[in-house]
């Protein structure tokens, strides 16, 4: 895994105090570096069941370098 974006949506509870915890988890169930994870936390302006606090929503893209056999 070279890096990790993450975005999530919700209303509440608000994650921006959290981020950085987030990102160590995934980071340490990885084994990647801390700087290779990217958290993002966005609302849904109060539209549809993210918006009305009824759901929340993950989006993850994770870049994959494929080893070389010989290090393995």
């Amino acid at each position: 895994v070279v890096n990790i974006d993450l975005v999530i949506q919700t209303e509440e509870p608000r994650l921006e105090p959290v981020k950085g915890q987030i990102k160590r988890c995934i980071a340490g169930l990885l084994g990647i570096d801390f700087a290779a994870v990217n958290v993002k936390a966005k609302t849904n302006e109060g539209l549809g069941d993210i918006g009305a606090g009824e759901a929340m929503a993950a989006t993850a893209i994770a870049l994959l370098k494929k080893r070389d056999r010989r290090t393995l």
